[in-house]
């Protein structure tokens, strides 16, 4: 199993303070890899860390403007500026 799959199966076991060591581990090997970096920031988004995940999806959209990472990006802004006046919003 390569790197980036092993991550995904940790973060679907929940085990999302090892995914994102391994995670932080391959972007630091592998630092122009788009993917190492949309992975991370999925790990990082699951963990709460909102501002770094979208600073791992904008560089990996530069990377790879077709990657998946643009669209998780686009998905990431919508949720950080969703504002509904019904609701009590933070």
């Amino acid at each position: 199993m390569d790197t980036l799959q092993h991550i995904n199966a940790l973060l679907h076991k929940n085990s999302i303070d090892e995914a994102l060591r391994l995670a932080e581990e391959n972007v630091a090997a592998n630092p122009s890899d788009a993917m190492a970096l949309y992975i991370r920031g999925k790990v990082r988004w699951r963990k709460g860390l909102k501002g770094e995940a979208m600073s791992d999806y904008t560089a990996a959209s530069l990377l790879d403007p077709d990657g998946p990472a643009k669209v998780a990006l686009e998905q990431a802004q919508e949720v950080i500026h969703y504002y509904n006046p019904d609701l009590m919003n933070p």
